[in-house]
C-alpha cells in the first residue's frame, strides 16, 4: 500500500513537471512571434505611399518593380516576403505601377541561383533586373545585434544601380514583465529565454536542474526511509528508521529551497531585462527625413 501511494506521488509530481514545462515552453514560443517585423513593414510601405504622393520618389506609371527578396542572416525569409509583396501590391494599384507576380520572380531567381546576399546587393541589381525584365528592384534586409531590430529597404533602378528610395526602421522586441517574470517561475530561466537572452537562459535553467534533481533524489531517499519507518514495529528499528529519515528530509528542503532562490532570481532578472527592453522600445520615435534616412527622436534621457 504504501508503495503503491509513493508510485501515486511520483506519478502526479512527474505530470505536474510536465505540464509546467509544456505550458511554459508553449507562452515562450507564443511570445517569441516576431509580429514586429510585420508593423516594420508596415510602417517601411507607409513611407513609400507618402514619398511618392509627395514626388520625393517618383515611378513613372506602367513600369515594372519586382520584389527580389529580404534577407534574413544568411537566408531568405519567406514570411517577410509574402507581408511585403501584398502591401506592395496596395501600393502598385494606388500609384499604377506594374508589380512582377511572387512566384514569377521566385522561379526566375531559382535560375540565377543566387546566394541572398548577393540578391540584395546593389552591384546585383542591373544582372537581376535584365534577366527579369524590371526597371527597378526591391530588397530588403533583416538584422539583429544585441536586442535591436532593423529592417532595411532599398529601392534600386537596374539600369544604373542607383537607390531610388530607402527606409531603415529600428524597434525592440516587444516584451512583457509580468509574464517573463511569471514564466522564469514556473520554469527558471524560461524568462530568459523569451526575452531572448539564451546565456542566461541556460545559466538559470541549468542550476535550476541541478538544484531539482538533487531534490528529488533526497526526496526518494526520504520517502524510502519513511517507509520503513511507518512499517516498523520493533521501537529499535523505529528509531533507526527515523534517524535515517531526518538527513535525506533535510538535504531535500534545502535544495528545494534552492530552487526556489534560483526561481526568484531568475524571475527578478527576467522583470527587469523586459522592462529595460519596453523602456527602450518606449523611447525610439522614427521619423525618414527626405533623403530617405532615418531619425531617431528620443523621449527623455538616453
Amino acid at each position: 500500500m504504501l508503495k503503491t501511494d509513493r508510485l501515486k506521488r511520483g506519478e502526479i509530481m512527474g505530470k505536474t513537471v510536465f505540464f509546467i514545462t509544456s505550458v511554459s515552453l508553449f507562452l515562450i514560443n507564443l511570445c517569441l512571434a516576431d509580429g514586429d517585423v510585420e508593423n516594420a513593414i508596415d510602417k517601411a510601405m507607409a513611407d513609400l505611399k507618402a514619398r511618392l504622393k509627395s514626388g520625393d520618389v517618383s515611378l513613372p506609371q506602367g513600369t515594372t518593380v519586382a520584389l527580389v527578396a529580404i534577407k534574413r542572416g544568411e537566408k531568405r525569409d519567406g514570411d517577410a516576403e509574402m507581408k511585403t509583396s501584398a502591401e506592395l501590391w496596395k501600393v502598385a494599384e494606388e500609384f499604377n505601377f506594374t508589380l512582377l507576380d511572387r512566384g514569377f520572380v521566385d522561379e526566375r531567381l531559382k535560375e540565377l541561383d543566387m546566394s541572398a546576399s548577393d540578391l540584395v546587393n546593389p552591384k546585383s541589381a542591373p544582372k537581376i533586373g535584365g534577366f527579369l525584365g524590371a526597371f527597378y528592384l526591391l530588397v530588403g534586409e533583416i538584422t539583429k545585434k544585441g536586442k535591436e531590430r532593423k529592417l532595411s529597404f532599398t529601392l534600386l533602378e537596374t539600369e544604373t544601380g542607383a537607390v531610388r528610395w530607402s527606409k531603415l526602421v529600428k524597434w525592440y522586441p516587444h516584451k512583457v514583465p509580468l509574464i517573463s517574470a511569471g514564466l522564469s517561475l514556473m520554469l527558471p530561466g524560461g524568462g530568459q529565454m523569451m526575452n531572448e537572452s539564451p546565456g542566461k537562459s541556460l545559466l538559470f535553467l541549468g542550476f535550476a536542474t541541478g538544484l531539482a534533481a538533487a531534490a528529488l533524489l533526497y526526496h526518494s531517499r526520504y520517502a524510502d526511509a519513511h517507509d520503513k519507518y511507518l512499517r516498523a514495529t520493533n521501537i529499535d528499528d523505529i528509531n533507526r528508521y527515523y534517524d535515517e529519515s531526518r538527513r535525506p528530509y533535510k538535504l531535500r528542503n534545502l535544495f528545494l529551497g534552492l530552487y526556489l532562490l534560483c526561481a526568484a532570481i531568475s524571475s527578478a532578472e527576467a522583470y527587469d531585462e523586459a522592462r529595460w527592453c519596453e523602456a527602450q522600445r518606449r523611447r525610439i520615435e522614427l521619423s525618414t527625413s527626405p533623403e530617405g534616412e532615418t531619425k531617431i527622436n528620443l523621449r527623455g534621457n538616453w
